[in-house]
């Protein structure tokens, strides 16, 4: 079992916690939607967004997170508001190696004639925030970023209205990670496209799409950087319309690791999920509609199981989506547990 903290974000409530791996809660931060965004909450459907969608943990005990399709908001350690960004930010968000600066996936509606000449259709941007004010900085589409590329056949991929690309990861590319993967930068976006079962690389200077990928899953979620240089992707429909955890070499595409249950139980989230590998070489794995986590030696025997015990819906009986959970050392934190 890897040791540390869990941070745990899930649809029961507008609260994210630090969990230690007994289950016992050691720290909160709740703030409810309406109290970050008492304007857009008058005008918003109030199904929206109840609950953070992910979240950022700071050292110096700030959390960072976004309500779905809302915005996001930086609270201090004891919940008070420190900034709000009301724009239209959802499922991700990173920083800089130096805290500085935020990225983030914000939606936007606008006429695409390559996708369709008739209607509006839905734009991702990947955003730069300023991490000390909230501010927005700079903005990529990737729409443009597809079609300026080298890759914008793969623009046939998408669908034509609507929703057209659904991106649900962003991850800034560090030094330590570019070296092991030739395919990227340092300062690139690794991101994720679920509506064109797609992961890739932007390039932050160009606004262009620097290296793409698809046909290994189907419409998958939080793609990551190993430190082997390999990518691992949790693929949500890919295993015979089951889920899966797939460990991937970006040049030759081969599959070199992949978890997809356990005996007489297969892994399985339509929507959301994430993982990731974790200091001592295991792998942490959100079924997130099932409302669950586990930790799983390379070998895949479970070493750490997690049930989601927050419960929603009309009667509090359904259980609670399990939308992220990161294991972070102690030792991070500093004083965050005083």
């Amino acid at each position: 079992l890897a040791e540390g903290l869990n941070l745990v974000v899930s649809a029961h409530g507008p609260e994210v916690y630090l969990m230690k791996c007994d289950g016992e809660i050691v720290h909160r931060w709740n703030c409810p939607r309406n109290k970050a965004f008492p304007d857009l909450a008058r005008t918003k459907s109030d199904k929206k967004a109840r609950s953070f969608r992910r979240a950022y943990v700071l050292p110096d005990r700030s959390l960072v997170g976004i309500y779905n399709g809302t915005g996001m908001v930086k609270l201090s350690s004891e919940s008070e508001i420190i900034w709000t960004q009301p724009a239209m930010c959802h499922h991700d968000l990173c920083f800089s190696p130096d805290y500085k600066q935020i990225y983030t996936i914000i939606q936007k509606r606008r006429l695409f004639p390559a996708i369709n000449k008739d209607e509006e259709v839905m734009d991702e941007e990947i955003t730069v925030l300023n991490a000390e004010n909230g501010e927005s900085l700079r903005q990529f589409s990737l729409l443009e970023a597809f079609h300026g590329s080298e890759y914008s056949p793969m623009l046939r991929k998408a669908p034509s209205s609507g929703d057209v690309l659904h991106a649900n990861t962003v991850r800034y590319v560090t030094e330590a990670q570019a070296a092991k993967v030739p395919v990227c930068q340092v300062g690139d976006i690794l991101f994720s496209v679920r509506n064109m079962d797609t992961i890739g690389f932007l390039d932050m200077e160009t606004g262009r799409v620097r290296w793409a990928l698809t046909g290994l899953w189907a419409v998958q979620h939080e793609p990551t950087i190993l430190e082997n240089g390999n990518i691992l992707v949790f693929d949500n429909s890919g295993n015979k319309g089951k889920s899966r955890v797939i460990e991937i070499n970006p040049l030759t595409h081969e599959v070199v690791w992949k978890y997809t249950g356990e005996e007489g139980r297969s892994l399985n989230s339509e929507t959301s999920g994430s993982c990731s590998r974790l200091p001592n070489g295991n792998t942490l794995i959100i079924e997130s509609n099932r409302g669950r986590a586990i930790e799983v030696t390379p070998d895949k025997e479970i070493v750490w199981e997690y049930q989601n015990p927050g419960r929603w819906g009309p009667r509090k009986d359904l259980r609670a989506t399990l939308f992220d959970v990161q294991r972070i050392p102690e030792e991070y934190f500093n004083s965050v547990l005083s």
